[in-house]
């Protein structure tokens, strides 16, 4: 007896579950549609002009992000030598206190 009300159980919670599942699907047609929209926009913003030059403050981002920096080529900062030393020496310390204190430690 117990096993009948069992698989009624697990019956009941698999229609329920299939059930959710449709509601929840999205069909074909409303993917179509957004695919659909998205080219049109796309499609309409491809023929402006754009000018390519080394500041990108007046490209026009189709997603409208305003882009009102002024980048340079390279924007990476250079070292010093005095930095790259506390680095390299920093971290070889570092290492030597590690292997130090795990020597001590075991």
């Amino acid at each position: 007896m117990d096993g009948e009300k069992f698989k009624k159980v697990i019956e009941a919670y698999q229609f329920l579950r299939s059930e959710e599942k449709k509601k929840n699907k999205v069909s074909e047609t409303d993917v179509e549609a957004k695919y659909t929209e998205f080219w049109k926009k796309y499609d309409s913003n491809v023929n402006e002009q754009f000018h390519f030059d080394s500041n990108i403050g007046g490209f026009r981002n189709p997603f409208g992000a305003n882009v009102t920096e002024s980048y340079s080529h390279n924007q990476e900062k250079e070292s010093t030598p005095v930095m790259t030393h506390m680095i390299l020496y920093g971290g070889l310390g570092v290492i030597a206190l590690w292997i130090i204190l795990s020597t001590i430690l075991k």
